[in-house]
């Protein structure tokens, strides 16, 4: 298994995909505690995360791996991700009055229609040497 950052959480996200490297963007913008670590699901190190996990690399999810190992993925991993961000995401909790089904139903929406809508990417998004140490 993969040593993964201790006291961190991995945001595992599609790394051809403009809406998901906005989100990680943004992420970084806001992580204020910085405890987020990120890896593109589509690398060799993501596929052997997932595969250590014992998590589908389909990229049609976020995958959120806690401190303590937890593996979340959709809609669980979007409330938990917003948890750990300042107060300004807090509407995002808003959303977990509905079943966990229906938000996950609307993540899927996103998730099928994110390259129509936001394209994709042919190169991996390479981070400035300022933030280098929160990819994996």
């Amino acid at each position: 298994m993969m040593e993964l950052p201790r006291d961190k959480y991995l945001i595992l996200y599609d790394g051809e995909c403009n809406l998901c490297h906005s989100v990680v963007q943004k992420i970084i913008v806001y992580d204020n505690k910085d405890v987020f670590r990120f890896l593109a699901q589509n690398s060799e190190k993501g596929q052997i995360v997932c595969q250590s996990y014992g998590v589908k690399n389909t990229l049609e999810s976020i995958i959120l791996i806690s401190p303590a190992g937890e593996t979340l993925e959709k809609s669980a991993a979007v409330f938990a991700i917003a948890s750990q961000l300042p107060k300004r995401f807090l509407w995002i909790q808003c959303f977990r009055i509905f079943p966990r089904s229906l938000c996950d139903r609307l993540y899927d929406y996103i998730a099928r229609k994110r390259y129509f809508w936001f394209g994709k990417s042919s190169t991996c998004l390479l981070p400035t040497p300022e933030i280098k140490h929160r990819f994996l």
